[in-house]
This record gives C-alpha cells, structure tokens and sequence, in this order.
C-alpha cells in the first residue's frame, strides 16, 4: 500500500475508531511493559538461584573455576536486564508522549502523573537495588572463589576474566545511571 492510500484510508477512519486503535495501542504497551518487569524479576531470581547453585557446588567440590564463572553469567544477566529496564522507560515515554497527548491526560494520565511526582527516585531506588544484586552476587562469588582458589592458571585465567566481567557490569550500570 502506497504512502498516498494510507493517508486517505488514515482520513477515512472515524473518530470512534481513533479512540479504539488508541486505547488498543495503549493496553498493548502496558502489556508489554508488565512483560518486561516480569522479565526482570525473574532475571534476578535466576541471579541468585544460580549464584547458591554454582557456589553450593563450588564449595563442595572446592572448585574455584567453577565459582568464577559466575560473574561472566551475572555480567550477561545483567545486560538483559537493563535492556529490558530501557525498554520499560522507553515505552512509557511513549505512551506519555504519544498517547497521552492524543487521549487527554484526564483520559489516560499515569505517565505523566508519574513523571510530574516530586521525587524521581523510585525508579532509580528499583535499577539501584536490581543492579545491586546482580554486582553484589559477582562480588560475593569473586570472594568465594578467591576463598577456594588453588591459583593454578586455569583458576587465575578464570579469576581475571571474572574480575573482568565484575567491572563491566560496575561500568555498565555507572553509564546506564546517567541515561
């Protein structure tokens, strides 16, 4: 369909069907952000069930090659969830820009109710908290293999990228902060 044709056709639907496409589009986007902090609750979940996984059997079997590949698995973990963090702020950027705009904020209002609140620290006290978990369980499992460690080269190679994988993760969410 030509660019010309959707523009007739855009013209052609009623203001009813405005409201429709409008209220569809915005339940589609709170779905869709409902999804992604879904996501994220269990990527942190997955964090910890691996990290007492992984250092249960590290310990057991003393094996610190084993314990420092978690922080590789929590540099990784962490990256999905800041995505999916971006992706809940961009959507409801969008359903305050777009949306919210067309509809009336007396109509659908809450990201902009949200935005207007004095305090901007909610979302940063949740990312805070979330990435807190995820750099304090690479720390912990950096110490606990380090407790373990032998230090052959297998151990100090994995050691290194562990340590590697931890100051990523550090820097990752230092410049995502600021965004």
């Amino acid at each position: 369909m030509s660019a010309e044709e959707m523009n007739s056709l855009a013209k052609n639907i009623s203001t009813q069907d405005q409201v429709n496409l409008l209220i569809a589009e915005f339940n589609a986007l709170r779905d869709e952000i409902v999804k992604h902090i879904e996501i994220e609750h269990q990527l942190l979940s997955l964090a910890l069930i691996a990290l007492g996984t992984i250092l249960t059997v590290g310990f057991q079997t003393k094996n610190a090659s084993l314990i420092f590949l978690y922080p590789v698995l929590g540099m990784f973990l962490s990256i999905v969830w800041l995505a999916n963090f971006k992706s809940v702020y961009n959507l409801a950027n969008y359903i305050n820009s777009r949306i919210e705009t067309h509809a009336g904020q007396n109509n659908i209002g809450w990201e902009s109710v949200r935005k207007s609140m004095p305090s901007g620290w909610t979302d940063k006290l949740y990312s805070f908290g979330s990435m807190g978990i995820l750099i304090g369980s690479e720390l912990l499992a950096l110490l606990a293999g380090i407790l373990v460690a032998h230090f052959n080269i297998q151990e100090n190679i994995l050691l290194v990228v562990a340590i590697i994988s931890s100051i990523f993760t550090i820097i990752m969410s230092l410049i995502f902060a600021k965004t």
